[in-house]
């Protein structure tokens, strides 16, 4: 059923939007995993630090109990990223004999989620915010892909020929009457009533200095400025 729901994530190309935010989500990956690499580094260095402190509460304390080793401190620790320690256990922080602990546990509760996480949150912000032109151009693309992979399949190759031939692709797009224009587009027309305030003045024949255009007079150019 598994595979199942994988295939079924394709038919998120049909949008565009949820194909731009899927190729988001890969692209980020990378940070994520940047930053979780950050946090056991963190967490490791803390733990060790907090081991080598010296045992002298209880035994059934806090600090026996929650970071006499490396292995109990760095779950401990990643306890307290992902803020799943129990608020009792940080009252037996805040009472335990040893001050380091206390110091210890606070600096590195703030060093991940005052500073860390807030420039993980900036840094994804950034990055989705330069990537989204690129990624909704990508989607566009990957749904463009689908679409002619899906369809060729079903167009015969007479038929896609004859459509080919009707475009008109070798045919230059006229600009104007004494300019044809290139070849290779499919010609549109735009219209225009003036109301921009945009004055459009073309001359024909081919841009070569040799032919230079024709100089306009002054009360010509006031009309185009």
């Amino acid at each position: 059923m598994m595979l199942y729901f994988v295939l079924t994530c394709e038919l998120i190309h049909s949008n565009i939007h949820l194909s731009c935010f899927v190729l988001l989500v890969a692209s980020l990956w990378w940070e994520l995993f940047l930053y979780l690499g950050i946090l056991v580094f963190l967490t490791a260095s803390f733990a060790s630090a907090l081991a080598c402190l010296p045992q002298s509460s209880s035994l059934g304390g806090v600090q026996l109990r929650d970071f006499h080793d490396l292995p109990s401190g760095f779950q401990s620790l990643l306890a307290v990223a992902v803020k799943t320690y129990s608020a009792n256990n940080f009252e037996e922080i805040a009472e335990a004999p040893e001050p380091l602990l206390v110091w210890f546990v606070l600096g590195f509760a703030g060093f991940w989620h005052v500073f860390l996480m807030n420039l993980m949150v900036a840094q994804l912000c950034t990055r989705f915010a330069t990537s989204f032109t690129d990624a909704l151009g990508y989607a566009r693309l990957k749904r463009g892909s689908n679409i002619f992979d899906s369809a060729m399949s079903l167009i015969s190759d007479r038929r896609w020929r004859r459509f080919v031939l009707s475009l008109k692709l070798d045919v230059p797009c006229p600009l104007d009457a004494s300019d044809p224009g290139p070849a290779g587009g499919v010609p549109t027309h735009e219209e225009f009533d003036g109301s921009s305030g945009l004055a459009l003045h073309r001359f024909g024949g081919l841009a070569s200095p040799s032919e230079p255009w024709p100089e306009l007079r002054d009360h010509e150019e006031r009309r185009f400025l």
